[in-house]
């Protein structure tokens, strides 16, 4: 059976030969979302992301840390979210990448008000970037924490079926 989706969207915005009333409930509040992202001057599909470990070697190099204990270093690493618990002035994402996965933990402390409400705007399925100390939130995740300003989209699908537009 053909893809019967509108094509991918023109300089304009909007999909050649559709109109925003085509686009279901989920695609609509994605795109108000992608426009806050522009509007707070974050490019939602950045080139790149330099990431100093996978999240598999996270896991790998500190193995040994005590629940609430901090490392003192700091990491770069990149995955798709999977799961986003939010809490006000805390939030925890769940990143997953090449089947592993770490917990990423953001606070308002960290990353201020503005760029916390910001992050947690963005949905489970996005791939981001996030910097930060490795601490052990809870016996069984280890991942970066205190994200030191730098928690953004490496790669943003406004559209609820995955596909990116």
């Amino acid at each position: 059976m053909p893809d019967e989706r509108p094509a991918a969207p023109l300089p304009g915005g909007v999909p050649d030969g559709t109109s925003e009333s085509d686009w279901s409930a989920l695609e609509r509040v994605r795109r108000e979302k992608l426009a806050r992202l522009r509007a707070a001057g974050v490019d939602p599909y950045p080139v790149g992301f330099a990431r100093s470990h996978t999240l598999a070697e996270v896991a790998r190099h500190w193995p040994d840390l005590a629940p609430g204990q901090e490392s003192g270093d700091v990491v770069r690493v990149a995955g798709r979210i999977v799961l986003k618990r939010d809490f006000g002035r805390l939030a925890f994402w769940t990143l997953r990448h090449g089947g592993d996965e770490l917990q990423a933990m953001l606070t308002v402390d960290s990353l201020g008000p503005d760029q916390l409400e910001l992050v947690t705007d963005l949905d489970a399925g996005d791939w981001v970037g996030v910097q930060g100390e490795v601490v052990r939130t809870w016996p069984s995740r280890c991942g970066p924490c205190r994200t030191s300003g730098r928690a953004s989209p490496t790669w943003r699908c406004a559209r609820g079926s995955g596909r990116s537009t």
